[in-house]
């Protein structure tokens, strides 16, 4: 870059190659952020002395307030995020198929008049062991306001008018407040 004062350049630097992304080793990123910690030192200045750009020394830093360089230093390995969620999807697809599998030997045990009774018969019973309503309706196929209600069946309210009192018994109270004594 030529002087703003004398217009000449004070160094030439001349490319002879097709140059390839440089590659940082962890204990090189690790050295350049602890350099922009330092007193008087800034994130700018560190990164033009040593030719990166000031938003990849940003994300360095981010990444070591992660833990993620550190990780890289230990020698663990270290799992690429998709492998990781394609291991989850096939462990739930795993306990799905044998959640499956084992409700139906319980239900197909289980003698009842029909398949919908059978269903929230399996159903209930696996709310009982402790299984959540969400993975219940998932593995059974049923909705899950439906188990709520089968779950609530036997709390259901009366519905209508309570029952008229017993005859005798209110004319036994009759007769017990005709005994008190009244003023006025």
């Amino acid at each position: 870059m030529p002087d703003r004062m004398t217009g000449t350049y004070d160094s030439v630097e001349v490319i002879i190659s097709v140059q390839c992304r440089r590659r940082w080793t962890s204990e090189e990123k690790i050295q350049i952020v602890g350099e922009a910690y330092l007193p008087g030192n800034s994130v700018s200045l560190v990164a033009r002395r040593h030719g990166i750009a000031g938003n990849q020394l940003f994300i360095w830093r981010r990444l070591m307030a992660q833990g993620a360089l550190t990780t890289a230093i230990a020698g663990e390995e270290v799992v690429p995020a998709s492998d990781y969620r394609a291991l989850e999807h096939e462990f739930v697809n795993c306990s799905v198929y044998w959640a499956r599998r084992r409700w139906r030997t319980n239900c197909c045990a289980r003698q009842s008049p029909g398949p919908q009774t059978q269903k929230n018969g399996c159903a209930l019973d696996f709310l009982a062991a402790g299984w959540s309503v969400n993975a219940v309706a998932g593995v059974v196929g049923l909705s899950r306001p439906h188990l709520s209600a089968i779950q609530r069946a036997g709390e259901r309210r009366r519905q209508g008018r309570p029952p008229l009192p017993d005859t005798e018994t209110v004319a036994d109270i009759r007769r017990l407040i005709a005994e008190l004594p009244t003023y006025g």
